[in-house]
């Protein structure tokens, strides 16, 4: 989306007024012109662990798309036409309508950086939102990163701090020396792209290597497991899409480390597959997730007002109550 110069001064204008009327309702948070300092209460993996214990493996997807046909599109309208503001408001009532239901939110980073500062604010203001609403609850920033180590030290700050995540996905395509910054970080999760849901993902991940004959997935599932979890925070990506290579990652990540596996929404993904492989540790450790399919539920059903969803929580509320019964009762079909 492109704004005219008018309308990003105006956006600018109002996030600022926001911004010197808002509270600092931690201590946590950094004083008034420093860097903020966001410290969790207890490590991502314990938390995951008592949540996993009460509510499930459900993660929910904050991908906020204003384009999207469940997004209430009078909602932009009734901010003052402040895309920002419209973003935040529709996160903060997703998170209300499925918080009972989830172990984890997952915002990704692209859905706020395309809004520019203005998504930027509302995807800290949400993160904030959660963290004072809802401190039992980890936020994943999905933001695919890597890079040499004293950039990573930049995203370390950024993302842990200014932005407020309790984990964050990454790629470990530059090795572990570089991952280091991220590895360091041992009340947070660092969680590694192994094997992605998307349909090309095999044309690198799935290429074996010569000199063990394993695909380079499982090569980097292994590495992870046994050399860069020296400070048990990691975790890896394994895809719903595909089950039987879940299954493998499981076998090479051991028992307790996470995985997060996207794709059971509108992805299609196998569910029932992708739990009777990724089951680890109690027949848990696995963060499963979920977006489009609760966040633009409303969408789906045109008598709950179509393009306007305007009841979108509570289509949101509904859907993921459906996705933890479905994974409840996968889960109870595997015990």
């Amino acid at each position: 989306m492109f704004f005219s110069e008018g309308c990003c001064s105006l956006l600018f204008v109002k996030r600022n007024e926001r911004s010197k009327n808002k509270k600092v309702l931690d201590r946590n948070r950094g004083k008034e012109g420093s860097m903020r300092k966001y410290f969790p209460s207890g490590t991502f993996t314990e938390r995951l662990e008592e949540l996993w214990g009460k509510t499930g493996p459900l993660c929910v997807g904050l991908d906020v798309n204003i384009d999207e046909k469940g997004f209430p599109k009078d909602l932009i309208a009734s901010c003052g036409e402040d895309v920002g503001q419209a973003i935040l408001r529709f996160g903060q009532e997703i998170v209300d309508a499925t918080s009972e239901f989830v172990c984890a939110f997952k915002p990704n980073l692209a859905f706020y950086i395309r809004y520019g500062m203005a998504g930027l604010q509302a995807l800290q203001d949400l993160n904030d939102y959660i963290h004072d609403k809802y401190p039992h609850i980890p936020v994943i920033v999905d933001a695919k990163i890597g890079d040499i180590g004293n950039t990573n030290d930049g995203w370390v700050q950024g993302l842990f701090h200014e932005f407020g995540a309790d984990a964050i996905t990454v790629h470990g395509y530059l090795g572990m020396e570089a991952m280091k910054p991220f590895l360091g970080q041992k009340e947070r999760g660092i969680i590694m792209l192994c094997k992605t849901s998307n349909p090309g993902s095999g044309e690198f991940q799935d290429l074996r290597l010569s000199e063990s004959d394993i695909s380079l997935y499982q090569k980097l599932a292994m590495k992870v497991a046994e050399h860069w979890n020296y400070n048990d925070n990691c975790a890896l990506v394994a895809g719903a899409t595909y089950p039987d290579e879940i299954g493998i990652i499981r076998t090479a990540a051991g028992s307790e480390m996470p995985l997060l596996i996207p794709g059971i929404g509108k992805q299609k993904g196998n569910l029932e597959g992708s739990i009777k492989n990724g089951r680890g540790k109690d027949n848990l450790s696995m963060i499963l997730n979920n977006s489009r399919a609760i966040l633009y539920a409303a969408g789906d059903d045109e008598d709950s007002g179509g393009s306007n969803a305007k009841n979108f929580a509570g289509a949101a509320h509904e859907a993921a109550k459906k996705n933890h019964e479905k994974i409840q009762a996968a889960l109870n079909a595997v015990a």
